[in-house]
């Protein structure tokens, strides 16, 4: 929700950096995840957890860590199987120096 306001203050902070800063705005704004999961996670949003909570019950966190961390697709996140000819679709328009992969 505080999204542009936030984008306004850091481009702002880019603009009059006294160092050479390097970045792309205008994409900040455009969706990351394929779009089975963008509906996945608008008909099943993940849990929020406040950092406070973390560092609260920081034991309780951390033993899922290594299971949620270490590159194994967790069964929640497991999207629909993409077909060969789409596995290189750019369906965000994306171009430049993302390198994004989706498998």
């Amino acid at each position: 929700p505080e999204f542009s306001k936030y984008k306004d203050e850091a481009v702002l902070a880019i603009e009059t950096s006294e160092i050479r800063v390097i970045g792309s705005p205008e994409s900040w704004a455009i969706p990351i995840f394929p779009l089975h999961y963008e509906k996945q996670f608008k008909k099943n949003p993940p849990p929020l957890v406040s950092i406070q909570e973390v560092r609260k019950n920081r034991d309780q966190y951390m033993e899922k860590a290594p299971e949620q961390t270490r590159g194994c697709p967790l069964e929640s996140l497991n999207g629909p199987p993409v077909a060969e000819e789409h596995l290189n679709d750019n369906p965000y328009e994306r171009g430049g120096f993302f390198l994004n992969c989706f498998s």
